[in-house]
């Protein structure tokens, strides 16, 4: 999701200008962490994570509502990933270090995803090797941060693994036709 006005920007790649956080918050649907939220993750958790503290994390989706849930004993999980281009730096780190905390402080699986496909696909520039190496570097890059591995869910858009009859080759067309053919095919089988 995009936002950009005269006075700001804020897209995955660029954030510049003076945010208006408030308008923000409205605009996304989503709301603020206040500091009643803020003393009941701490009450659950046992303590405040320091990205809470220094409001790094500032807004929420459905917080209150998955607290609730566990409260209550249901269990939730986590979901996040590293779509792979290059090498991780501090803007992946910080979500993934606040999600090991919610794994470690909630006791929940984790479900992370890596799109290998997706990258090269967007990134025209990159090769399936590439993309192929850098999901190898940044799965140990996410092991090294100490997630517990019997909750770990890895999640792969591989491009070995969808089309197992066709693998990198049909990942290569859907590039240059700019088609998802095995949808296609699907499609054209299906209304037989």
């Amino acid at each position: 999701m995009e936002y950009m006005t005269d006075k700001f920007i804020v897209t995955p790649w660029e954030v510049s200008g003076d945010v208006d956080y408030k308008r923000l918050v409205k605009e996304f649907g989503i709301k603020e962490i206040d500091d009643s939220l803020l003393k009941r993750v701490k009450k659950i958790a046992g303590e405040l994570h320091p990205f809470l503290k220094r409001k790094i994390f500032f807004a929420h989706r459905d917080l209150n509502w998955i607290l609730d849930e566990y409260e209550k004993g249901n269990k939730f999980f986590l979901y996040t990933g590293r779509a792979p281009s290059g090498h991780t730096h501090l803007g992946h780190l910080v979500p993934w270090l606040f999600t090991k905390w919610l794994q470690d402080k909630f006791d929940v699986e984790l479900w992370f995803q890596f799109p290998d496909e997706e990258k090269f696909l967007f990134k025209n520039k990159l090769t399936l090797e590439q993309t192929e190496k850098y999901t190898y570097e940044n799965m140990l890059d996410v092991i090294g941060l100490g997630f517990d591995p019997d909750k770990v869910n890895p999640n792969f858009w591989r491009t070995q693994q969808q089309g197992q009859q066709f693998g990198p080759p049909r990942t290569q067309i859907r590039r240059k036709t700019g088609t998802d053919w095995n949808a296609d095919w699907e499609r054209q089988r299906t209304d037989q």
